[in-house]
């Protein structure tokens, strides 16, 4: 492993700690990363790559990830109950969908 390393600070009133994780899990065969509890509201995550690795492309991919984890998990907040009925109209026909989209 590399020796080079650098600290990514994060808000964790933008960031949930799950989207944190997903992207560390993410790109975990390029480099390794520790998240850790920061400053009151931060969490800072530590990325150190792996041979052949360059840390500043590293940095870029890893916050456009936890972008694209962070906005999949507010969608699913938002919009998981339509999708969920979606499955359920596509496998299992509901007679009435209106009843069940007034039931939720």
């Amino acid at each position: 492993m590399s020796q080079v390393s650098d600290a990514v600070l994060l808000s964790s009133e933008v960031y949930e700690r799950e989207a944190i994780a997903t992207t560390i899990y993410k790109l975990s065969n390029k480099c390794s990363a520790l998240m850790e509890p920061s400053a009151e509201k931060s969490i800072c995550v530590k990325i150190s790559p792996f041979d052949g690795f360059d840390l500043k492309k590293l940095i870029d991919e890893f916050l456009v990830e936890l972008a694209d984890q962070q906005v999949r998990r507010d969608l699913n907040k938002q919009f998981g109950v339509i999708r969920e009925l979606i499955v359920k109209q596509a496998f299992s026909p509901v007679a009435n969908l209106k009843d069940v989209v007034d039931a939720e």
